[in-house]
């Protein structure tokens, strides 16, 4: 994973920022080397996973440039990395030093990930009263159904709430900033299929949203798709296509889905609604208030 800075008129190379790598090769800077403990396993040789590939952010102040990164490849985290790690820097939220690519922080939105939970969503950064005091955040509404609120200073999470029917986690801690997952959504420990809110296709991901400081809104493009992922025991490693290394069901009508149709009996199969945060709740009993979904 490498993130790199040019000039507009000629290919000079202002910055490069490597996160992950080889491990076999040296370390260029102590991000890598703390990311390479965090896997396990072979998996450079099918890439790992953690592309950087939608909208980046900067401060002109700070001086940082936030970005997200992708799942990790295969998604099966047990053919990734034995089941074994948070596999640093997948579906991460990442600030670097906009001169040097020098790692400042991080903050990972789906440790271990293996339902395509990629953090690359817009980031927006936005200045909001919380708790009576001003605070500089970064907010995302992630792919896997939570809406973040971190200060983009420090990294540190300021809230984190589900903007869609989530049924991987029960939410985040807000003491560890980890998610709370359900039992048995690991199909690569169980060895069963499992069935998932969000699917693979997300709660959002890259069609954009906006943030209105004048009204304190959010407004956000989401999904709620029933998805049923299922192991592959013997899957092979193609260089043409994807290698995901488990089986997918995209139709969220199944057998077997009974919970999360459940929670979507009311819904169209496939709908892309509007949905309105207000930023303006952030700290207070309720958390962050999702007023509205609509068609």
């Amino acid at each position: 994973m490498d993130v790199t800075g040019r000039t507009s008129r000629d290919p000079m190379l202002l910055m490069r920022a490597a996160l992950a790598g080889d491990p076999s090769q040296p370390f260029e800077n102590e991000a890598m080397a703390r990311a390479a403990k965090t896997w396990s396993g072979k998996w450079w040789k099918l890439g790992g996973g953690g592309p950087v590939w939608d909208s980046i952010s900067f401060d002109p102040k700070l001086n940082l440039l936030y970005f997200g990164t992708g799942n990790g490849v295969q998604w099966d985290h047990g053919k990734r990395s034995l089941n074994k790690g948070d596999n640093l820097y997948i579906c991460s939220i990442i600030a670097l030093n906009a001169d040097t690519g020098a790692y400042v922080w991080h903050y990972q939105a789906t440790p271990g990930d293996e339902w395509d939970y990629d953090a690359i969503q817009q980031l927006v950064l936005a200045d909001l009263d919380i708790q009576g005091t001003r605070r500089q955040v970064v907010m995302q509404a992630n792919k896997n159904g939570f809406f973040y609120v971190l200060d983009r200073k420090t990294g540190a999470l300021i809230s984190a709430e589900p903007i869609v029917p989530i049924t991987w986690a029960k939410g985040i801690d807000m003491k560890t900033g980890r998610p709370v997952e359900n039992k048995d959504v690991r199909y690569s420990v169980t060895g069963k299929p499992t069935d998932i809110m969000p699917g693979p296709v997300g709660a959002h991901s890259w069609t954009p949203m906006a943030y209105n400081p004048s009204t304190g809104f959010v407004y956000i493009p989401t999904n709620q798709i029933v998805n049923r992922l299922v192991p592959v025991k013997d899957s092979k490693f193609s260089p043409v296509g994807w290698n995901i290394g488990v089986g997918r069901n995209d139709r969220g009508e199944h057998r077997g889905a009974g919970r999360c149709r459940r929670q979507l009996q009311r819904l169209p199969r496939r709908q892309r609604p509007e949905t309105l945060v207000d930023v303006r709740s952030i700290g207070n009993h309720r958390g962050t208030q999702h007023l509205r979904s609509e068609r």
